[in-house]
């Protein structure tokens, strides 16, 4: 079924049109829960434009983050790797040496 146009009567929302459910209120029938306003106006338009910016700011500021991240993780193998190395040459040294 597809969603009615209907106009609030509220006073918060005084004639705000929504798209709802055709069963809303309607005796034996179950309400499937749509509810949407119809009139996007343009303070709505411009706070999701907002909300987009601030999404591309934060994918940006994240992958920099990742990347310095991974960038870390290179160095710490680095690390652990001269230090299984320089350890396995001390055991060599003292295997041949009998330290």
């Amino acid at each position: 079924m597809p969603p009615v146009l209907r106009w609030s009567t509220t006073e918060a929302n005084p004639n705000k049109p929504f798209f709802g459910c055709p069963n809303y209120n309607v005796s034996e029938k179950r309400w499937c829960g749509l509810f949407v306003w119809a009139d996007i106006g343009e303070e709505d338009i411009s706070e999701r434009v907002t909300a987009t910016e601030n999404v591309d700011e934060l994918r940006v500021n994240l992958a920099w983050r990742i990347g310095k991240l991974e960038a870390e993780i290179r160095t710490h193998k680095l690390y652990m790797l001269l230090l299984a190395l320089f350890i396995m040459f001390v055991a060599v040294f003292m295997l041949v040496f009998k330290v």
